[in-house]
This record gives C-alpha cells, structure tokens and sequence, in this order.
C-alpha cells in the first residue's frame, strides 16, 4: 500500500518481541483509513481512504478500495507496490490504479493528478463515504464507496467485503452506481471495467472450470475464485514490493457498466467468492 515494502520478518519479529505487554492487531486505522480484517489464519486489509493532504502526496497511490490478502505466513492477493529506486515511468506505473487489487474503469485513475513535485505528480481524493463495518455469528462485512470515477464516468464505486469466522471463505461484491441528482452529461456506449486481483510471486493461478481460478500456494494451501463476471483471465503482473521486482500474475475479472445503472444487478455488480480448498 501507498509506496510500501515487503520487511524482514526476523527483524519484525524482534521488534514485537520486545513489546510489553500483548500485541494487539487495529481493526481500524483511524490516521491512514485502513480496514483490518482477521479470522481464523486469514488477514485482509482494506484501503478506504483518499490520499494525504497535498503536501504529502508526491508518493500516494491511487488505490481506493484495493485490498491484500494472506493466510497464514503466506500471502495471496497484494498490490504491486513501488520501491523507491523505480525509475520516474515505473514509480508511476506502480501509483495507478491499475497496479492495485480494486475495481477499475476505463484504466483511469481512482485519484485526480493536482500538478507535480520532485518526487512525481501528485494526487489528491477521491472522497470516501458510507464506510462501515459490522460482525455477527457469520462473519466480519466491510463496506466502502468512493466518486474518484464520478466526473468522467457518472459513477460511484462500492465495494463489500466479507470474511466467515473461520477465515475460509471471502466474499466480494462491486457496484458501480450512478447517482440520482447527478446532472452531468452520461456516456452514451457500456463502460469497460475490471477487477484486479494482482497475485504474490509465490502464488500459481490457472482456470479449472467456467469462471473459476484455483490459486495454489508453496505451503500446499489452495483457494477457488468464483465470479459471476462476464469474464475472467488471467494475465501477467509485476510485484515491486520486494528487494528486486518479480514477475507475477493477476486474475482480472471484466465486463461493461450501463452508463445509467443503479449496481443492484448485473451490467453494474459483479460478485465473486475467494474459498479455502
């Protein structure tokens, strides 16, 4: 997220080694609008939040909504992260959307560029709102939506998250809305979109059935993903988020929004369900 790295996990380790006391994970990180998701093994962190005050977002990245996903001490979905020796083109590449585990239309991006600085452009939004989260005796539900696609498209972004308490079973949902007080002309033509979910280096990913992946871990830990989009493929990715970029893959899920629909049904919601093996 926003520029980070992979760290060492012995020295991460003794870091916490030394913390008095217990180590207690957020639920929510009220400074940077992080969600955090645990159950069972499996840990999910959620952005849903805008970028930094100006000031500060020569390095953000727009990745509204975009999520990372491990189980275990293995991880599975990721963003693409951004060391800072990337050059200025990569450094980019790596802030776009694109290079994020979210939803996507017409590969813009999620945040406006308000100018640029020594470090590159910078960007700024978009604004976030009906975020909430509850639990019961099923699971944990996380919501969020964002207008960072609004002025050129007419359309919000919401997306659901929810993980089963065993940590087995994670289901999403994305809509793509159109307000109804919004006055701004609409795209004439369906509006392509997709859905990234960009995978670990260390995670294999092939189609096994009609709109199903299977993902496979070094662990021996296996995962489906199930989706009702139109279509699903998977394609070639590249993970910044170590010492040295890796080659990888992402499963990218896609169809074409109605310029006026309301993301209850189908053109504008896709779902789809990440299920423990």
């Amino acid at each position: 997220f926003q520029g980070g790295s992979e760290g060492s996990s012995p020295s991460i380790d003794a870091v916490l080694s030394r913390v008095d006391g217990a180590v207690r994970g957020f639920q929510f990180a009220q400074h940077t609008s992080y969600q955090r998701i645990e159950a069972g093994p499996l840990r999910v962190l959620l952005d849903v939040g805008g970028a930094p005050p100006l000031s500060y977002a020569e390095r953000a990245h727009a990745g509204a909504l975009a999520f990372e996903l491990s189980s275990g001490a293995e991880r599975l979905i990721v963003n693409v992260g951004a060391a800072r020796e990337l050059e200025p083109a990569g450094r980019m590449a790596a802030r776009a959307t694109n290079g994020h585990s979210t939803l996507i239309i017409g590969d813009a991006l999620s945040s406006a560029v308000e100018g640029r600085a020594r470090g590159g452009p910078r960007l700024s939004g978009p604004n976030l709102d009906d975020v909430r989260r509850s639990e019961d005796e099923s699971g944990i539900t996380v919501q969020g939506r964002h207008d960072g696609y609004k002025a050129q498209f007419g359309l919000l972004h919401r997306r659901y998250l929810f993980v089963d308490t065993e940590g087995t079973n994670v289901r999403g949902i994305d809509e793509l809305i159109r307000p109804m007080k919004l006055k701004s002309p609409m795209p004439k033509h369906p509006i392509p979109f997709v859905a990234r979910f960009h995978l670990h280096p260390d995670v294999r990913a092939r189609l096994i059935e009609l709109r199903v992946a299977l993902l496979e871990t070094p662990g021996g830990q296996k995962w489906r993903l199930r989706t009702d989009a139109p279509d699903i493929a998977i394609e070639s990715s590249i993970y910044w988020g170590g010492a040295a970029p890796r080659e990888c893959l992402q499963i990218v899920l896609s169809g074409e929004a109605d310029p006026m629909g309301h993301g209850l049904a189908p053109p504008n919601r896709i779902r789809w369900a990440l299920t423990r093996a």
